[in-house]
């Protein structure tokens, strides 16, 4: 469930990055770049490893951790691509995190 979360997060990013990589002028550029294609295979793999994590999780357990890659895509958003996180960015992440901590009690 960990990996789920974690390659959600970067291959967001990676999208991101894609997206800011290709130029206006030319509209599959963003979809055959370096980090575009990385950021589809991760998605290939989380998909992979979704199916079987199911097998071993609760559904309801498995979708609210997993609501841990919003947290984690804001942070690469700051480290990683220097975007503004605001103090209500951070107040949500809060909430998220203990949403899943008291789902989980």
């Amino acid at each position: 469930m960990l990996l789920v979360i974690a390659f959600t997060g970067v291959s967001q990013t990676l999208l991101k990055i894609g997206a800011n990589q290709s130029s206006e002028k030319k509209f599959t550029a963003a979809y055959v770049n370096p980090s575009t294609f990385t950021a589809y295979i991760l998605y290939v793999i989380v998909t992979i490893f979704t199916v079987y994590a199911l097998k071993e999780i609760p559904l309801k357990l498995f979708y609210t951790a997993t609501s841990l890659k919003f947290v984690l895509v804001l942070i690469l958003s700051k480290l990683v691509l220097c975007e503004k996180m605001d103090s209500k960015k951070v107040i949500a992440m809060g909430f998220i995190v203990s949403g899943v901590i008291i789902f989980n009690m």
